[in-house]
């Protein structure tokens, strides 16, 4: 005679918050991609206490990275895309960053393109 065993049925996991969609329209311009051309721009002075990182996509820039003396005015001089309402194009280094304003979300990174 077998004894029936009672199994307990697996707690499901918890759902993971991971903040807000970005939507469709916003996301085609997600990724990276290394500048095939280069622009002088000058010396790069950091905010103070930061140094280099390479930024990627997803990841948050500190405020201190994207305040207006470090926005990117002629885009399209550069070949670089119009950026979306809500984001704004920042120097970091070497590299041009498409940074969401409100929270600092790298959107795109174009690497190499200042010298």
């Amino acid at each position: 005679m077998t004894v029936p065993v009672w199994i307990p049925k697996p707690k499901p996991l918890p759902k993971i918050e991971t903040g807000p969609r970005i939507p469709a329209r916003i996301l085609r311009y997600a990724g990276s991609a290394v500048s095939t051309r280069k622009f002088h721009a000058g010396p790069y002075l950091y905010p103070r206490g930061w140094f280099y990182h390479r930024w990627s996509f997803g990841e948050r820039l500190p405020t201190a990275f994207f305040l207006s003396r470090y926005w990117i005015a002629e885009y399209g001089q550069l070949g670089l895309i119009e950026p979306p309402r809500g984001y704004v194009w920042v120097r970091v280094d070497s590299d041009a960053m498409l940074v969401n304003m409100d929270n600092g979300e790298v959107l795109r990174s174009v690497r190499d393109i200042f010298y």
